[in-house]
C-alpha cells in the first residue's frame, strides 16, 4: 500500500518529462505552420528581426495583395510534418519538413537561427528578383539596390544547338 503513491508519483514525473518539448521543434513548427497559412503575424512571432523587415513585410505588403483569393482558399490548411533536422552550428539549424495542402504535397528546407536563447525563422527575399538565400553573408537581398540591379542586367548565355 505504501509504495503505491510512490509509483503514481514516478509515473507522473516520466509523465510530464515525456511532454517536454524541444524549443527549435516548438518554434519551427509554428514558423513553418503560419507561412504555410499566409499568416505573416503570428510567423513574425517565430521569426529573425531581419526575416520580418526584408521577407515577410515584403510579402504581406507587395506579394499578397496581388494573388488570386481563389488560390489562397483552395491552398490552405496546410499540414506541416517536420521530417529531420541538421545542425550546422551551435545557432544555425535546418529543418526538413513536408508542406501538404489541397493543391500541393511536397519537401522543403527552413533555416533557423538561434538568437538570445531563442530559435528563429530566417529567410531573406529580394524584392527585385525573388531571390531567396539562407546565407547570413554575401545575399542579394543584402546587396545595395543598384548591384541587385546591375546582377540582373547581365546577358544571358548563348544556347548552342543539341548535336544530333
Amino acid at each position: 500500500m505504501k509504495k503505491t503513491p510512490v509509483i503514481i508519483a514516478l509515473s507522473l514525473l516520466a509523465f510530464a518529462a515525456c511532454k517536454h518539448e524541444d524549443p527549435l521543434l516548438h518554434n519551427a513548427q509554428k514558423y513553418i505552420q503560419a507561412l504555410a497559412d499566409y499568416d505573416f503575424e503570428e510567423a513574425r512571432r517565430y521569426a529573425t528581426p531581419e526575416t520580418y523587415e526584408i521577407s515577410l513585410k515584403y510579402f504581406e505588403e507587395s506579394v499578397m495583395p496581388g494573388l488570386d483569393s481563389s488560390f489562397l482558399e483552395h491552398n490552405t490548411p496546410a499540414t506541416i510534418r517536420i521530417d529531420s533536422v541538421a545542425f550546422l552550428s551551435d545557432t544555425q539549424a535546418t529543418v526538413y519538413y513536408n508542406k501538404k495542402t489541397p493543391l500541393t504535397n511536397a519537401n522543403a528546407t527552413a533555416d533557423m537561427r538561434l538568437r538570445d536563447g531563442q530559435w528563429l525563422g530566417h529567410l531573406l527575399v529580394s524584392p527585385i528578383s525573388f531571390h531567396i538565400t539562407n546565407s547570413d553573408s554575401d545575399s542579394l537581398a543584402q546587396r545595395p539596390l543598384q548591384q541587385q540591379i546591375d546582377y540582373s542586367k547581365r546577358a544571358p548565355r548563348k544556347r548552342t544547338p543539341a548535336k544530333e
